[in-house]
């Protein structure tokens, strides 16, 4: 069983602000989302820690101990294999150094490899 995350006022100004600019239904996890057709912030989101976590050169083994997460987890993530919950991407959003907000921003602008 997960326990459960408290939010900071400015963590939930950030998501509310994702929210708000990413057109998301207000759902607690990812897999609720219905992002555009043509969009899978699923995947986007992945690219988007694995290319902040390569602007700071550290490792997912790295990300995860700062994270308090499992390494496998965030492997999982940057490969689009599981749905984040909103307290792992507080998590690694804290650990990269970025606001939730930009995490998204990056996840919403990144354009994916074909």
């Amino acid at each position: 069983m997960s326990c459960p995350v408290i939010l900071g006022a400015e963590d939930f100004r950030e998501l509310l602000l994702a929210e708000v600019v990413l057109g998301f239904g207000g759902r607690h996890r990812l897999q609720k989302i219905r992002p555009a057709a043509d969009s899978n912030l699923r995947t986007d989101l992945g690219e988007a820690i694995r290319r902040q976590r390569s602007v700071l050169e550290i490792s997912q083994d790295e990300l995860a101990r700062r994270a308090g997460l499992h390494r496998t987890y965030i492997s999982d993530l940057e490969r689009a294999a599981r749905n984040p919950s909103v307290g792992s991407i507080q998590k690694i959003a804290r650990a990269l150094q970025v606001p939730i907000a930009k995490l998204f921003e990056i996840a919403g602008g990144s354009p994916r490899s074909k």
